[in-house]
């Protein structure tokens, strides 16, 4: 069975937004008789586990996959050696590392980054200073894509000119609706606490609260 291998820099202590990635993504692959390797920072509590616990799923401990340390990338090594992956897709563990060339070692076909990077406020994309493009290129040479998740982080990564364009990608986020509630109740007493009228179109954001998420811009809109 050809084998996906997804290294998450995370603890996956809830079902949250990764979790809920890591589980339809386990699922997609399953349809097309993919197995689903997840390596998380910890073991995650037992219901997450049961939440990502689809039959071509396996679950791995990567411990300190964020800091790229000698130990976290001989951890990957037995991973990859032990599950002969085609895939290795890197999730939160820096742009930069050794991760790549890992999967290269190892005879991974192909492997992909999801760029999940928040800039400060104030950033401006720019174009790397040559040494910049010339040494990063070198690092992540094995890299197949970056999928950036924002048209913003995609401006961002492009502009450094550290890849080729066309080894950037940009796929949104998604969210999982089958798991929202359809009782209105709580929806109709939240309206009620905050004297929210019936009519009134209700919006959500959770993110960073900076200039460039454009939260003032969407508050300045006037129907």
């Amino acid at each position: 069975m050809p084998t996906v291998v997804s290294v998450f820099g995370v603890e996956p202590i809830r079902i949250g937004g990764t979790e809920t990635f890591a589980r339809e993504l386990s699922s997609q692959l399953s349809a097309h008789g993919w197995q689903s390797v997840l390596c998380f920072l910890t073991e995650p509590p037992e219901d997450v586990g049961r939440f990502l616990n689809l039959p071509n799923v396996s679950l791995e401990v990567l411990e300190n996959s964020i800091d790229l340390s000698w130990k976290s990338t001989r951890g990957l090594a037995a991973i990859l050696r032990r599950y002969k992956p085609e895939i290795l897709h890197l999730h939160f563990t820096g742009f930069l590392g050794t991760y790549p060339w890992v999967g290269r070692a190892f005879s991974t076909q192909r492997v992909f980054f999801t760029d999940q990077t928040s800039r400060p406020a104030g950033y401006i994309p720019h174009r790397a200073a040559f040494w910049k493009r010339a040494l990063v290129r070198a690092i992540n040479l094995p890299l197949t894509k970056v999928t950036c998740v924002s048209d913003y982080g995609y401006r961002c990564m492009t502009s450094l000119g550290v890849l080729p364009d066309d080894r950037f990608e940009m796929i949104y986020n998604g969210v999982d609706l089958t798991r929202v509630k359809t009782d209105s109740g709580p929806a109709a007493e939240f309206r009620r606490r905050y004297s929210i009228p019936a009519e009134r179109a209700i919006v959500t954001q959770v993110s960073w609260i900076i200039p460039e998420k454009g939260i003032d811009d969407f508050l300045e809109i006037r129907y």
